[in-house]
């Protein structure tokens, strides 16, 4: 009999294994805690098999999982989590795929505590024993008939070895295992980040997988869910035949390399958005790109907005491309003016980015073309700055500010079907792939201009508390609350 005592938080565990030689007969585990309710939970072998311990039936759920509740510095911190030792436990068990079987045994590894290597994987038999040479551990299991079911043809369930990986993690985390524990999380909260992931595989199952693993099983996850980015290109194809379709009145554009099938871009504008610009909206149009932050595709998005009586910003349309580029812009404003409904004069805005100021006067000579007065002060200052000192540069400021200001006093978007949506291709049938883009070399660029209204992040350290830096250069003691 072994007595293992340990404090966590505000609880006092106690854990009791009853054993004989390698065979464990019973199981105790209890908390002493102010809590109402202190944990109680027991578990017996009394078949004579060797299994460490048998699921208690009284228990819902496939695992008996028994945590700590006191509050400590991570919150809740698992004291013992065993997955469901039921599910690898005789000869003739049965699994309904063979991806399930290495899986249902990572599982049954980590929370036993081992490891263990193939002898034999194919498709037809598979073949483990325990990593330790010396431990008996091994299981072998084959398809049953023709398959695609497994089922345990021989197994030594006793283990020699221990079971003690003496680390935080475990060598049979992997990012497909992650991507199977987290799936059903991200389908509920397509938001969840990587560090949620480890948060939540740390507690339940007290061990921890580095961020790499838990952002490529997230991958795994959302390319199973929503299918892989090459593949998405080519239902652009689909996408607009069935948006023409299910909205009458929409200009859209979709421009692809001839020669190498890539992907150039794509413009879009719904009918009801330019009748909204027409008779809602004030006879103002605000050019702007912004850069699409996905690690694979790189791009820019380029759009039109207009304000409505609310003050609020309304788009009229947009496009993606490759870049933000002269040829580009005068792509993007020749649809608009297709998709505009009348002749009225508008005026333009926009940061004098490079296309604009050249293609405006070209595709509206009629219009007029202002520039934000954001970037203007911005490029002044930045002119200005070693011509002038500080207290005359601050007066030709205010001076530019005034002379600024002197002069300032029907139908619905139509859901598009999916019903008949075609599965995804295969990688050799796709037909719009991906454009070829090159990330800048060094590291990306801190200063830029703010958005009205934006402030900057004011980074916590997670160990002190304080602002300014992280948990990495904090060189502050620890935070305390009791202190307090």
């Amino acid at each position: 009999m072994f007595d293992l005592q340990k404090c966590q938080g505000t609880s006092f565990i106690n854990l009791v294994v009853s054993q004989v030689d390698t065979r464990c007969l019973s199981t105790h585990a209890s908390r002493q805690s102010g809590d109402p309710q202190p944990l109680d939970i027991s578990t017996s072998n009394t078949h004579g098999a060797c299994l460490e311990t048998t699921e208690p039936s009284h228990l819902p759920g496939r695992s008996l999982e028994l945590y700590d509740r006191g509050k400590g510095a991570e919150g809740l911190v698992p004291v013992l989590m065993q997955y469901s030792v039921g599910r690898i436990h005789s000869v003739g068990q049965v699994f309904i795929s063979k991806e399930v079987l290495p899986m249902e045994l990572t599982n049954y590894a980590i929370a036993q505590g081992f490891n263990w290597k193939y002898l034999k994987n194919d498709s037809v038999r598979l073949t483990e024993r325990c990593y330790v040479v010396v431990c008996p551990w091994r299981l072998h299991a084959s398809v049953v008939r023709e398959g695609p079911k497994f089922a345990i043809k021989s197994l030594n369930n006793m283990h020699s070895c221990g079971c003690d990986i003496m680390s935080d993690g475990h060598p049979r985390t992997s990012k497909k295992w992650a991507a199977n524990v987290v799936k059903g999380k991200l389908v509920d909260k397509p938001t969840y980040r990587a560090s949620e992931m480890m948060r939540d595989i740390r507690r339940d199952y007290g061990i921890s997988i580095t961020y790499h693993q838990a952002w490529w099983g997230k991958e795994v996850v959302v390319s199973s869910l929503y299918g892989d980015f090459i593949t998405s290109y080519h239902m652009l194809n689909w996408y607009s035949e069935r948006a023409v379709q299910s909205n009458p009145g929409l200009v859209l554009s979709l421009e692809v390399d001839p020669e190498t099938q890539r992907f150039k871009r794509f413009f879009i504008c719904f009918q009801p958005s330019a009748y909204g610009f027409e008779v809602g909206c004030r006879p103002m149009h605000f050019l702007d790109g912004t850069h699409i932050k996905q690690h694979r595709v790189q791009g820019v998005i380029l759009a039109a907005s207009a304000l409505n009586g609310n003050n609020e910003l309304f788009t009229v349309a947009y496009s993606i491309a490759n870049s933000e580029t002269y040829d580009n812009w005068v792509w993007f404003l020749q649809n608009l003016k297709k998709a505009l409904l009348s002749d009225r004069r508008i005026a333009f805005l926009s940061d004098r980015r490079k296309g604009l100021k050249e293609s405006i006067p070209d595709i509206f000579p009629n219009d007029h073309h202002g520039y934000y007065f954001q970037h203007i002060m911005q490029n002044f200052n930045d002119q200005c700055a070693e011509k002038y000192a500080a207290p005359f540069k601050k007066l030709l400021r205010k001076i530019l500010q005034r002379i600024a200001y002197a002069v300032t006093e029907q139908d619905n978007i139509q859901p598009i079907p999916t019903f008949d949506m075609p599965d995804p291709p295969q990688p050799s049938d796709v037909l719009i792939k991906p454009p070829t883009t090159k990330r800048l070399s060094g590291r990306s660029r801190k200063r830029r201009i703010h958005s009205r209204g934006e402030v900057d992040h004011a980074y916590i350290c997670s160990r002190c508390k304080q602002t300014g830096h992280n948990r990495r250069t904090c060189s502050n003691p620890p935070h305390n609350p009791e202190e307090f």
